[in-house]
């Protein structure tokens, strides 16, 4: 009889050392792999992190200082904004945007609220070059007759459309080269704001190559 016991105590004994041994491997188990298991990717905070990101970027923050511009010369206000727009500092720059960032300070406030900085930056053999080299653009800026003479005499036409030419090209120190085979064409939407002066209320630009590229 108390051999019967003994061995009843002794299963007894083992099957819960066996319970114990379960719960204590599980316990490492999730130690060692619970921190590895990913959170959710839309969770509360991923969202508020990304809404936060966005609610941040502001276009005219860039703007650099242009109290020195004349807003009443639609001229001076056309020439200044695409000079400001053509430098670029490929070794800082993430893009050309970044300049015309730099010019939303002649931009009217809905244009420069439209301007959002690409994800992929720029690429091209000058601009890595110029870049390793610390260098920067130096544009050269011919401002043009309005395109629609006619149109832009009349009084009761807010909008004049100003046609704007750039050749550049690229210094840094102990390099200078020639006008890059490249010329932008920029036509400017402008307005004359009662109380700012002159700005520009839209833009865009063709790209057009011409021979002789030196670097």
């Amino acid at each position: 009889m108390e051999t019967h016991k003994s061995l009843v105590t002794s299963r007894i004994t083992i099957t819960v050392l066996a319970i114990m041994g379960l719960i204590m491997a599980a316990g490492a188990a999730w130690a060692l792999f619970g921190a590895f298991i990913p959170a959710e990717s839309g969770s509360t905070e991923s969202k508020a992190t990304t809404e936060i990101s966005e609610l941040a970027f502001d276009p005219l923050s860039y703007a650099i200082d242009v109290s020195g511009v004349d807003r009443t010369n639609r001229n001076a206000v056309a020439q200044h904004f695409t000079e400001i727009a053509t430098t670029w500092y490929p070794a800082r720059d993430h893009s050309r945007t970044d300049a015309e960032l730099r010019a939303t300070g002649l931009m009217s406030e809905d244009k420069a609220q439209t301007l959002i900085l690409p994800e992929r930056p720029a690429t091209g053999d000058d601009w890595t070059l110029w870049g390793k080299r610390n260098g920067y653009s130096i544009p050269n800026v011919d401002v043009r007759e309005p395109l629609h003479r006619a149109e832009s005499d009349n009084p009761d036409n807010e909008f004049v459309n100003v046609e704007v030419t750039v050749t550049y090209r690229w210094k840094a120190k102990g390099f200078d080269s020639q006008f890059v085979a490249e010329e932008r064409v920029f036509y400017l939407a402008m307005r004359e704001d009662p109380d700012l002066g002159w700005e520009v209320t839209d833009y865009l630009y063709d790209v057009l190559l011409i021979p002789g590229h030196h670097r």
